[in-house]
């Protein structure tokens, strides 16, 4: 069953990308091989909620990727380069996103 349920969420995980996806230039920094070139889902004004001391919640916004882990020849990492439409990113952050994905959080260079 499980088998079937990651297949069922891999083929969902590229049809959303063929649909709503961007070409991205992907670096890993922490491995000599050569960028790659993957689609992933681009949110350039991500929320972010965090609640503070008091409890009341503090929201920024950040650009965010989307990216399928089977498209990458290692797991994403803070430090690693992004690069979409020509604006060059850092990854800051790396979220599960479960079933095959994670969600980067990114910094303008």
């Amino acid at each position: 069953m499980t088998v079937a349920w990651d297949r069922m969420a891999d083929l969902t995980n590229r049809a959303t990308r063929r649909t709503f996806g961007r070409p991205v230039v992907y670096t890993h920094t922490s491995a000599p091989a050569a960028p790659v070139a993957i689609t992933a889902i681009f949110d350039k004004a991500h929320q972010v909620v965090t609640w503070g001391e008091d409890g009341q919640p503090i929201s920024t916004t950040r650009p965010m990727l989307d990216v399928r882990l089977a498209d990458l020849a290692e797991r994403p990492r803070k430090g690693d380069g992004v690069v979409i439409d020509g604006i060059t990113y850092q990854v800051s952050d790396v979220q599960p996103g479960g079933h095959g994905t994670s969600q980067l959080m990114l910094v303008e260079v």
